[in-house]
C-alpha cells in the first residue's frame, strides 16, 4: 500500500525518537569528519603525480588510490547527507512543539 502522507517513515522515526535521532546525527557528522579530513589535498596530490609521471604511475597503483579516495568522497558525502535528514527531522520536532 502507498503512504498517503509525504513524510516518510524513517522522517517520523526520527521526529519520534530524537535522542536517538540526536545520536545518529553526531556519529554522521563524526563520520563525516573523519572522512574529509585532508581529502582535498590527497586528491590534488593524487592528480599532480598521476600528470607528472603518466601511465607508469598508474599501473604503480595511483589509480586504485584514485579510486579509493573517490570513495572516501563518496561515503563523506552520505554521511553528510544523514546529517541534514536528522538536522531536518530534530527541526521539525523542534517547531512542531512550538505550534
Amino acid at each position: 500500500m502507498i503512504p498517503t502522507s509525504t513524510e516518510s517513515a524513517t522522517l517520523r522515526w526520527m521526529t519520534r525518537y530524537w535522542l536517538a535521532t540526536y545520536a545518529l546525527m553526531t556519529l554522521s557528522f563524526l563520520g563525516f569528519g573523519a572522512l574529509s579530513i585532508d581529502l582535498a589535498q590527497f586528491f590534488l596530490a593524487n592528480i599532480k603525480l598521476i600528470y607528472e609521471y603518466g601511465y607508469l604511475v598508474l599501473l604503480d597503483g595511483a589509480l586504485a588510490q584514485f579510486f579509493e579516495l573517490l570513495g572516501s568522497a563518496l561515503l563523506a558525502v552520505l554521511f553528510y547527507i544523514f546529517f541534514k535528514t536528522c538536522e531536518s527531522a530534530l527541526v521539525q520536532r523542534i517547531l512542531a512543539g512550538r505550534k
